[in-house]
């Protein structure tokens, strides 16, 4: 009982410092970088209790929130805590995994022991991880131990920004494709097979529509956005 004590408190300092250094980075982290950080904090209840000890680190990385990461953290040591606390338990499982969507805390033991007040621990988990933006939920059943689940969402990676010719109709983009290979507008008529009155029209909506004052610059877009121009036999 004493080295699960001297466990507890050692994990309880690393508790209270991964919370101070979440104050201290905003910046993105690692997913398994941190999670070998956790593992190390994890370190004083490996060596100072026989409870066996086991951690899973995501299987990808990804940089996510400091202020995500740090919650999951602290979901984790307190929801091993909690594991730490029963007489009982002899195992404890840690697993995180990260999707492109959500990064999950699972924390289950082995335990038996029906008096800690799941209510309170439940609680608790929850104003963690709610702090990040997550959910937690603590299940306990007798004689099965308990598990602690906790997911918290990410951003789905940011679109790619759209294309300034998005704006642009079909024909409008040929007479582009013409643009940007530097023709006149008379060449772009013959190779269009259309009147090059009606280019001079194309060609007025299309710098409108792309916010410049010359063909120059409209050819320019046209590049830049990746429009390649078909070789000429």
């Amino acid at each position: 009982m004493a080295a699960r004590q001297t466990a507890a408190d050692l994990a309880a300092s690393a508790l209270i410092d991964l919370r101070r250094a979440a104050r201290e980075d905003p910046a993105d982290s690692d997913a398994r970088r941190v999670f070998e950080d956790l593992t190390a904090e994890l370190g004083p209840i490996r060596r100072y209790s026989d409870v066996r000890l086991s951690l899973r680190p995501p299987g990808t990385d990804r940089p996510i929130p400091s202020e995500t990461v740090y919650a999951a953290r602290s979901v984790t040591l307190t929801a091993v805590l909690d594991a730490f606390a029963q007489d009982t338990v002899r195992r404890v499982h840690v697993g995180w995994g990260l999707s492109d969507d959500a990064l999950t805390v699972t924390v289950r033991d082995d335990g038996t022991n029906t008096r800690v007040d799941t209510g309170t621990a439940a609680r608790r988990l929850h104003r963690i991880a709610a702090a990040a933006g997550g959910e937690a939920a603590r299940d306990t059943e007798p004689e099965w131990g308990t598990t602690v689940t906790a997911a918290f969402p990410l951003d789905p990676a940011e679109a790619a920004a759209p294309s300034p010719l998005d704006s642009l109709a079909p024909r409008e983009l040929d007479v582009l494709t013409g643009l940007a290979r530097g023709l006149s507008n008379r060449a772009v008529a013959e190779e269009l097979h259309i009147g090059e009155t009606t280019v001079k029209f194309h060609v007025r909506n299309i710098l409108k529509k792309l916010d410049v004052s010359s063909r120059g610059q409209a050819a320019a877009l046209a590049r830049d956005a990746g429009l390649t121009p078909p070789r000429q036999p």
